[in-house]
C-alpha cells in the first residue's frame, strides 16, 4: 500500500517566503514584527512602532502579505492586486488599519 502524504507546493514556499521578506525588512527598520502564529484568514500579523530612542509605542498596524504570481500582477513600472469582497471587507471592517504588502 502507497501511502499518501501532503505537498508542500510552490504557493506555500512563496507565501512563507514573502512574510520572512517583509519580517526581515520591517526589523531592518528597527520596528517590531509579531507573526500571526495561529489560524489566519486575511491578516498575517502586526507591526509595533518605535520612536527613535527605541522606545515602543503601542501603534500598531496589521498587515497582509501577499506574494507571488498567483496573487499579483504588473510590470516593472506598477504592481496590481485586486481583492475578493470578503477580503477588502474584512480589511475595512478590521478594528485597526490594514496594511497589504507584496512582495515580488
Amino acid at each position: 500500500m502507497d501511502k499518501q502524504y501532503p505537498q508542500a507546493g510552490p504557493n506555500l514556499i512563496k507565501e512563507r517566503a514573502g512574510v520572512n521578506r517583509f519580517a526581515s525588512e520591517i526589523s531592518d527598520l528597527g520596528l517590531i514584527w509579531r507573526e500571526t502564529s495561529n489560524s489566519d484568514v486575511g491578516i498575517d500579523g502586526q507591526v509595533e512602532f518605535v520612536d527613535s530612542s527605541g522606545v515602543a509605542t503601542g501603534l500598531v498596524v496589521a498587515v497582509q502579505v501577499k506574494s507571488g504570481g498567483s496573487y499579483l500582477g504588473g510590470d516593472e513600472h506598477s504592481i496590481f492586486f485586486y481583492p475578493s469582497p470578503k477580503h477588502s471587507n474584512y480589511w475595512r471592517e478590521f478594528p485597526v488599519p490594514v496594511l497589504l504588502a507584496a512582495c515580488l
